[in-house]
């Protein structure tokens, strides 16, 4: 979903767990993810966009380049791994909150 672990710019696992956490959700249960209880549950289309927007900030800071006729473009980088994360946030599901901040087990 993210192009694997190692694709440039690469994540490392506190990056990604990261990114997975993002897409943490109520488990079956209705269990929170705060909840000691929680059984790890993930909307991984969620998880995949804050990797993408991870890999974008990545590289924000550097700069299009030209060496001996081929050009790096980073703002197409950038540009790309936005778009992807943009493409997996409208796959991922809505996300519901009530006013205790538990979700009934039926909008999980």
């Amino acid at each position: 979903m993210i192009g694997g672990a190692d694709a440039v710019p690469e994540l490392d696992s506190d990056e990604l767990a990261q990114a997975l956490m993002v897409g943490a959700v109520i488990d079956a249960d209705g269990m929170p993810p705060a909840d000691p209880h929680w059984t790890p549950t993930f909307d991984l289309n969620r998880s995949a966009a804050a990797a993408w927007r991870l890999k974008a900030a990545k590289v924000a800071s550097d700069y299009t380049i030209t060496i001996e006729g081929r050009e790096l473009n980073r703002a197409q980088m950038i540009d790309n791994f936005l778009k992807l994360a943009k493409e997996y946030k409208s796959l991922a599901q809505p996300r519901y909150t009530t006013a205790s901040g538990v979700l009934p087990p039926w909008r999980v």
